[in-house]
């Protein structure tokens, strides 16, 4: 029996060595560094830290990509219920 998991987990950079966000050209006007899981537990399970990868952000650029991703999720969703109601008819 083999105890070697589907998918080789990512490279982990030990969190004492990030100083910078990972948005290229970021500015580094808020230093306050977050880290962003990629694919989050909610919805990957607990371990999905060690499968999937992680970045850090600063607080400005996390706070955007939740903002947007959240806003497009919203609008696909409507967009879905909608047509499946029309199909109803």
């Amino acid at each position: 029996m083999s105890l070697t998991p589907a998918f080789q987990p990512h490279i982990v950079v030990p969190d004492q060595y990030v100083r910078r966000c990972a948005v290229t050209n970021c500015d580094g006007s808020d230093w306050r560094l977050e880290r962003h899981h990629w694919a989050p537990a909610a919805l990957f399970g607990k371990d999905s830290d060690y499968y999937w990868p992680t970045s850090y952000l600063c607080k400005k650029h996390h706070s955007e990509w939740h903002r947007v991703t959240a806003t497009k999720a919203v609008a696909k969703a409507r967009r879905e219920a909608g047509s499946q109601k029309e199909g109803i008819l």
